[in-house]
């Protein structure tokens, strides 16, 4: 079982790992919707047949080809007993501003509120 840790400054969002039907290897999580420009880490967590399982990401501010160079590295890191990682390559920009995580998402009746409000 895995789970994925996401964090932006001191805000902590958990969800479970779940293997995506009919694609091997391939796992999804349940959605979040960034609400602001920063760097997030993300924490994937668990157990693979057994083997325990521990590693960080974050994104890259830069994204893009920046992203790519800065996160090249051959070095071999041992990750967990028995897993051990021999490269990392690439990497991934930072989200845009939304309404989501890590800042709660406004109801339809608070909205409608604040709007009044403006008239």
């Amino acid at each position: 079982m895995l789970k994925v840790e996401i964090m932006a400054g001191n805000k902590t969002m958990t969800s479970d790992l779940k293997p995506s039907f009919g694609k091997l290897g391939e796992y999804e999580s349940d959605a979040f919707y960034p609400t602001i420009s920063t760097t997030y880490t993300y924490r994937i967590f668990g157990d693979i047949n057994g083997t325990n399982f521990d590693t960080k990401y974050a994104c890259n501010p830069a994204g893009g080809e920046a992203a790519e160079a800065a996160k090249s590295d051959n070095s071999t890191i041992q990750i967990s007993q028995n897993v051990v990682r021999k490269a990392s390559l690439g990497g991934f920009g930072c989200f845009e501003q939304r309404v989501g995580f890590p800042e709660p998402i406004l109801s339809q009746h608070d909205l409608i509120r604040a709007l009044n409000k403006t008239k």
